[in-house]
């Protein structure tokens, strides 16, 4: 290979540097869930994966779980508050929630530049993935993740 002159490398630097500002936006870290967002990011940047995610059919979302009682209550009855879990048990997952929050964060990383955001959240995602607070902050597989994430988004268009 031939080397470059100077005027191709200035070219070179100058294309590098326009796609380096072009206006996209990250994923917020929630702990160590950088495996998730690499991937995440990667995903969202494949177009055929977008328009399979956005093709999914909709489906009804069960009904939320009732709320917890209030501490209040619980001493009105003369019982013990129950004390509050610091990490509570993470739920199943929800293929119907998923490619919702999936949707949704397609959406979000789409317009967040347009809005002025340079981050966007996956609580939502991770959530509807029956990950709890502990999950997020352990350093997971990414593979893993895929399959995970891969299983619920075809569950959810059978």
């Amino acid at each position: 290979p031939r080397p470059i002159s100077a005027s191709e490398a200035m070219a070179l630097l100058l294309t590098v540097a326009s796609a380096a500002s072009a206006p996209y936006a990250g994923l917020r870290n929630q702990g160590n869930t950088c495996y998730m967002n690499s991937l995440l990011q990667s995903l969202c940047h494949i177009p055929e994966f977008a328009r399979a995610v956005y093709e999914l059919p909709p489906v009804p979302l069960p009904p939320p779980p009732p709320p917890p009682p209030e501490a209040t209550d619980a001493a009105d009855r003369g019982e013990a508050a129950a004390a509050p879990c610091s990490s509570p048990a993470a739920a199943p997952a929800s293929p119907p929630a998923v490619a919702l929050e999936m949707k949704r964060l397609l959406y979000r990383l789409g317009r967040a530049p347009a809005l002025g955001m340079d981050a966007v959240g996956t609580e939502r995602l991770t959530t509807s993935l029956g990950m709890g607070p502990r999950d997020v902050l352990e350093q997971q597989d990414a593979q893993e993740f895929w399959h995970t994430l891969h299983a619920a988004l075809v569950a959810s268009g059978e």
